[in-house]
């Protein structure tokens, strides 16, 4: 889910979550449904107005504090000759009255394919699709667009193999294809190693159309295609 550089407020009140798994022989499947009740985003609201056929549609504290739910199914199919198949489908619901700044709410698919090479070495490979939300919070240089394209679609592959039954080592990369609105990120979420947002709002920026000159940058790059690699050890107590 994207972030805001500028949510200090994502706070909820009463959060439910119920999941339940059913597991026999090569066959694995799992449900799952929460709700975060009040969700506070009024930092993201920052008084934008949308005029849609004559009517004004106002980001404010009218649609920054609503609920939030979301349900999930997955399940996997290992086959004898260690092929695993598996797949998941994610929908997440805010619940306002209008979505012209709503980003939250989106269907997502995964699919998951792994054929072990010898009982030591697991290759994995996954795709990820996310489906565009109903709108965008327009914050900075993303723009407030009905129908903006905010989906993107996520690949990765990864060899595993285990030197024993407590150590593995790795190799993982990972491709982020966002559409054009979309601002997707890699790697660990909020405030931490990221590369579309957050990283460039100390960067003093100038803006090419009229050369005036700002002293922050942009808060987030929607539309890139962000890329990584990475290498590990795992040790199991």
């Amino acid at each position: 889910m994207p972030w805001r550089t500028a949510a200090t407020t994502a706070r909820s009140g009463t959060a439910v979550s119920v999941s339940a798994t059913y597991e026999t022989g090569p066959v694995y499947l799992a449900a799952s449904y929460e709700l975060h009740k009040d969700v506070n985003r009024t930092s993201d609201a920052d008084g934008t107005v949308l005029t849609i056929n004559g009517h004004d549609y106002a980001f404010d504290s009218t649609v920054g504090i609503a609920d939030e739910y979301g349900w999930r199914f997955a399940g996997q199919f290992k086959a004898p000759t260690r092929t695993s198949i598996g797949g998941l489908y994610e929908d997440l619901r805010r619940g306002v009255s209008y979505h012209y700044y709503d980003e939250r709410s989106r269907k997502a698919v995964w699919l998951v394919l792994s054929q072990e090479l010898t009982a030591a070495d697991i290759p994995p490979r996954r795709l990820c699709t996310r489906v565009q939300s109903p709108g965008s919070i327009g914050e900075h240089n993303i723009e407030t667009t009905p129908g903006a394209d905010t989906s993107t679609n996520m690949v990765t592959g990864m060899f595993r193999h285990a030197a024993d039954d407590q150590i593995s080592f790795y190799v993982v990369y990972a491709i982020q294809a966002n559409h054009p609105a979309a601002h997707y990120d890699l790697g660990a979420g909020g405030r931490s190693i990221t590369t579309d947002c957050h990283d460039a709002t100390q960067i003093a920026a100038v803006n090419p159309v009229d050369g005036t000159f700002s002293a922050g940058g942009p808060f987030c790059y929607p539309g890139g295609t962000l890329q990584a690699a990475s290498v590990g050890m795992t040790y199991k107590f």
